[in-house]
């Protein structure tokens, strides 16, 4: 790749580009290999400052649960009108078995996800603070998590069929990169790893965020050429077909080989509420893009929209496949 082109605007796609796509997604069957895990949040209105310590009292008024981890990237391709097939594990416990139940009201298939007795399933615990209609701020996080215990082997069944394979990896060591290596997965492979990208070689699509395409190429990033001198690095070391790199309010930067880089600003100008899980959120539409059979340019630019409506919601949310539509036949 030659690294004095620069990247470029892509042409957006028209309207109706867009609307098809969606309407492809319908029933699209995504295997999903991830860790997965339980994001718990409590919410409290501030009451006053205690006087045992000089700390906040909030008066607690919401606690919910959702999946966490792989699992949101599971939850996203639902929303979107995909059928995602988990292929993970959890714990013999509480949080266990909430996942497994959003999951089944859902209409997602649990089949392929093992109970680990002994296993404590991960679990992410947010206390956030404000006001019932105003601003809710994160202000502690407590995490539970461990690794899969040494002899617990995770592998999607090879008789699965469908259109993509989605591989959630945060390090908990469900998915095993050198299995998937000797493997002939006949679709094609999206990774999003948060720890180990260098180990996933020749996958059709990696979807790093702007801090671990740094980890993995080695290189800073504080600017568009160091992001392009990074997502080339990766490109070359992998021999991935593509590089969707996520970067904040920066956008996405798309890089394949043999082609310029092609940058995305940031869609929308709307406030931006909580980021956490944006980049699920991207694999998921990206996925579903390439799963259905689309250009990756096409996947990459829906997958940027996906992002943004994600952003303006609190917490671990999911994006709909209505509200792609509303933002495609009344923002673009």
């Amino acid at each position: 790749m030659n690294a004095m082109r620069s990247s470029r605007e892509p042409k957006p796609p028209r309207k109706a580009e867009l609307l098809e796509m969606l309407r492809a997604f319908a029933g699209r069957r995504v295997l999903v290999w991830a860790d997965l895990g339980v994001d718990r949040y409590l919410w409290g209105a501030p009451k006053r400052v205690s006087r045992e310590a000089p700390v906040l009292i909030l008066g607690l008024r919401r606690e919910w649960w959702v999946p966490g981890g792989g699992g949101n990237a599971v939850m996203n391709l639902k929303a979107m009108g995909g059928e995602p097939i988990p292929v993970g594990a959890v714990g013999a416990d509480e949080d266990g078995d909430r996942l497994l139940e959003c999951f089944r009201q859902r209409r997602i298939s649990v089949r392929h996800i093992q109970r680990i007795r002994g296993y404590r399933t991960v679990s992410k615990t947010r206390v956030l603070a404000g006001p019932e209609t105003g601003v809710k701020q994160q202000v502690v996080r407590f995490d539970r998590e461990e690794p899969l215990p040494e002899g617990v082997r995770i592998v999607p069944d090879g008789a699965l069929r469908a259109g993509a394979l989605v591989v959630s990896d945060y390090g908990y060591r469900t998915v095993d990169p050198a299995a998937l290596a000797r493997a002939r997965v006949p679709m094609p492979v999206v990774v999003d790893s948060r720890f180990r990208l260098p180990e996933f070689p020749g996958v059709a699509a990696v979807t790093p965020n702007e801090e671990e395409a740094a980890a993995a190429a080695g290189l800073p990033i504080a600017s568009d050429a160091d992001a392009e001198a990074a997502g080339r690095k990766i490109l070359r070391s992998l021999k991935a077909g593509a590089l969707l790199m996520t970067r904040g309010s920066r956008g996405v930067l798309l890089m394949e080989p043999r082609r310029p880089p092609r940058a995305m600003a940031a869609h929308g100008g709307g406030e931006v509420a909580d980021t956490t899980g944006a980049g699920d959120t991207v694999l998921a539409a990206f996925a579903l893009g390439l799963a259905s059979g689309f250009p990756t340019d096409r996947a990459a630019f829906l997958a940027n929209i996906a992002g943004a409506l994600k952003v303006r919601k609190l917490g671990t949310a999911t994006v709909s496949v209505e509200e792609l539509r509303h933002e495609i036949e009344t923002a673009l």
